[in-house]
């Protein structure tokens, strides 16, 4: 029975090592070659982006506007306006930052337009994408106006405002007489 003790005693210590080196290697997946060294690269810009975006979800916004680099950028949702406008490098000198609720928090499909002060700029030198009518706040009258509409199109609009609260792009498209080359036309011209 004494030649027993040791051989539990052996075969505990045994077992232990081999929990510790499993557990290095599941923590270690690269060994000991994974330590931290000054010749080790860190991940390029791809590689994190493709990294970070299988895991945490994403929503689309269009920026557009007096915007340093206007495009669609994909971000966080819930991300506020003024971090979104930051991502895309900031605003152009003389945007209106007062005519936007910088604190709000983006939607996906959400189209941010950045207008210029009108004061700077002259309606000469606009660019169609910075016409815009918000058809959140827009009245009747202003929403008829926008070319492609009529008066029959703002009120199905108004209607689907009145019922559904505020419209998406994705919304836009659909309402009646909105969907397919008309509307997306006309989502050219609108903002929300």
């Amino acid at each position: 029975m004494s030649t027993l003790i040791p051989l539990k005693t052996i075969g505990i210590l045994i077992g232990l090592l081999l929990i510790g080196v499993v557990s290095f290697f599941v923590r270690n997946p690269h060994g000991f070659s994974a330590s931290a060294t000054s010749s080790q690269r860190p991940p390029s810009s791809q590689e994190f982006s493709s990294k970070k975006t299988s895991t945490s979800p994403k929503v689309w916004v269009h920026l557009a506007g007096w915007i340093q680099h206007p495009g669609i950028y994909a971000v966080t949702p819930n991300q506020r306006i003024v971090d979104v406008l930051s991502v895309a490098g900031g605003v152009r000198e003389g945007a209106n930052l007062d005519a936007l609720n910088l604190v709000a928090r983006v939607k996906d499909g959400q189209r941010i337009l950045v207008k210029p002060i009108p004061s700077l700029a002259n309606k000469s030198s606009l660019s169609p994408s910075l016409i815009c009518v918000n058809l959140n706040t827009a009245s009747e009258e202003t929403i008829a106006q926008v070319p492609g509409m009529g008066k029959k199109m703002a009120t199905h609009i108004l209607a689907y405002r009145n019922k559904n609260g505020r419209i998406s792009a994705e919304d836009f498209l659909k309402i009646k007489g909105l969907g397919g080359k008309k509307g997306k036309k006309i989502l050219e011209t609108v903002c929300f």
